[in-house]
């Protein structure tokens, strides 16, 4: 999307608007079953997060550096992806932005829902100066799932886990 150097603040916004508007108009009666699911997914994994008492969210630590060999057909891979797109639009244009633990929780809740087992949250951390940052993926089969690789590659990981 091109913007002229003249172009106001509200016009900027205006025309990305348009553009969601656009592109959601353009998506298909699955794609919007499987965004409201995820805003479900999302609701429900922030609930959990709420109502859980400090330090009793995590079931499990999943042993590090082992990762479960998934055998899954291009079909379960492609419904995996799918999911991962709706809880990322869902995240963004939904009713609140979930931070990266909801929304790692509610894909391996909605992966789990589409039968597709194996699916890891991991949990790494970074230092740069001053500055200390954790952030929450998941992994499917050794791949990121619903984040940019690099970003989660930027964090040493520090657990596996499995969320109550």
């Amino acid at each position: 999307m091109t913007v002229g150097t003249g172009a106001s603040a509200a016009a900027i916004a205006a025309k990305i608007r348009r553009a969601t508007i656009a592109r959601a108009l353009r998506m298909g009666l699955d794609d919007w079953r499987a965004v409201v699911e995820a805003q479900w997914r999302l609701l429900t994994a922030q609930c959990l997060v709420w109502r859980r008492p400090r330090g009793e969210l995590i079931a499990q630590h999943v042993a590090s550096g082992s990762i479960p060999s998934i055998s899954m057909t291009p079909r379960q891979w492609r419904s995996a992806s799918a999911a991962a797109v709706a809880i990322r639009r869902a995240a963004e244009h939904g009713v609140f932005r979930p931070r990266c633990l909801v929304r790692s929780m509610a894909l391996t809740r909605m992966l789990d829902a589409r039968g597709i087992r194996g699916s890891r949250i991991e949990i790494g951390v970074r230092g740069t100066g001053d500055e200390f940052a954790a952030h929450a993926w998941v992994e499917l089969g050794g791949r990121v799932l619903g984040d940019v690789p690099q970003h989660a590659e930027s964090f040493v990981q520090v657990a596996t886990v499995r969320i109550v």
